[in-house]
């Protein structure tokens, strides 16, 4: 299987080590997927990739592939388990707070308009996608990203990430940090993948 993926991802002029992190890559990094909390019927084999239509349409519109968490995590979860990740403490909004990353497949883009089964992904998405990334040494969007999220006031939660940083690297919020203001806004689309 992860030979049909690679060969898929180079067919269309994509590097498959940057675009598809398997979950035996997280395994390696210490990422804790024995614990895979996920419905036998959804995903019955916890290091099962996408079917071959997905992974072929995945790369067919230059979608980057990685699984998610190892079991339903919220935003708040995610922040005191990762901590090291993020640069700006995180003040509790019950807003987006609890918005959550599930244990499918996910596969991220920052093209405006797909076909069905995509939605923009939520302040605990883009932070689990930039943790992903970067735990894998990938390159990730410099822009600032805004999310489905909101906080108080209904305004949307931006996430964004410091330019070549390792770690410690990303900031939340509802407004960009000063420091950053000469980054350009970014939609970060996500398609979850069950099968």
């Amino acid at each position: 299987m992860y030979r049909i993926a690679r060969r898929t991802f180079r067919k269309n002029g994509l590097d498959p080590h940057c675009h598809l992190v398997t979950r035996e890559n997280l395994v390696r990094l210490g990422f804790p997927y024995k614990e895979l909390k996920v419905p036998a019927d959804t995903m019955p084999r916890p290091m099962d990739l996408p079917s071959v239509e997905d992974l072929s349409w995945c790369a067919e519109n230059r979608f980057t592939i990685i699984p998610g968490p190892p079991w339903i995590m919220t935003f708040n979860q995610l922040w005191k388990i990762y901590r090291e990740h993020f640069s700006n403490p995180h003040e509790s909004d019950e807003h987006f707070a609890l918005d959550e990353a599930y244990p499918w497949w996910l596969a991220f883009s920052d093209k405006m308009s797909f076909p069905n089964g995509r939605h923009l992904a939520n302040a605990a998405e883009v932070a689990w996608y930039f943790i992903v990334m970067t735990a894998m040494r990938l390159a990730v969007p410099d822009n600032v990203i805004v999310t489905s999220s909101r906080g108080n006031g209904g305004r949307p939660i931006r996430v964004w990430r410091a330019p070549n940083a390792s770690t410690g690297a990303i900031k939340v919020g509802c407004a960009r940090d000063p420091g950053d203001s000469g980054q350009s806004d970014r939609f970060l689309m996500v398609r979850c993948l069950i099968r």
